[in-house]
């Protein structure tokens, strides 16, 4: 039984949905109602960009169905190696609006991957699931420049030994500042 002018704490765990609670006096003269509105787990969507360093500190955004509480909400970055050990990293939701959030990565180096993308709306106790991706690079190492000597009049071939480089037609070298 409830007691006149007591102030009463009510926890509900709601994942969709309406939960009601609701209280009336025996003369039907004291009333209180409460009501808790869920619209469910975050759905994501788009991530931009899709890649970044292994050192993290990235901006991503990601296109989200629904406002996150800035306060307790946080990215997620899941990666599962091949003998099935997983790594979750985190950070925490820099700006929310109703379609978008944004986090900086955190470092994941020296793993390196594809990470599986999800949202927690409660600093972390619980996570959305999605298919949503996010790949951290490796820098390139540099392991040898063939022929290490040639002649400054320029063109000599050059061949630069190590990896991972990238697969992208944006990669170049510089050499002497000039980009080739």
């Amino acid at each position: 039984e409830l007691a006149k002018d007591t102030a009463y704490s009510v926890t509900f765990a709601v994942t969709s949905g309406t939960a009601s609670f609701g209280y009336l006096e025996a003369d039907g003269v004291d009333q209180l109602s409460l009501s808790v509105t869920s619209t469910g787990a975050v759905t994501l969507s788009v991530v931009s960009p899709a890649a970044g360093p292994a050192t993290g500190s990235t901006t991503i955004t990601i296109n989200v169905n629904q406002q996150v509480p800035l306060a307790t909400s946080k990215c997620g970055f899941k990666f599962v190696s091949s003998n099935d050990q997983v790594t979750r990293v985190s950070s925490a939701v820099a700006t929310a609006t109703a379609s978008q959030i944004t986090c900086t990565t955190p470092s994941v180096s020296p793993l390196h991957g594809t990470f599986q993308l999800s949202v927690s709306q409660d600093s972390g106790t619980s996570w959305s699931t999605s298919t949503l991706s996010y790949t951290y690079i490796l820098p390139p190492v540099f392991t040898r420049l063939v022929p290490a000597f040639c002649p400054t009049v320029g063109g000599t071939s050059l061949t630069v030994e190590g990896g991972p480089f990238p697969s992208s037609s944006n990669a170049g070298c510089s050499v002497g500042g000039n980009v080739i």
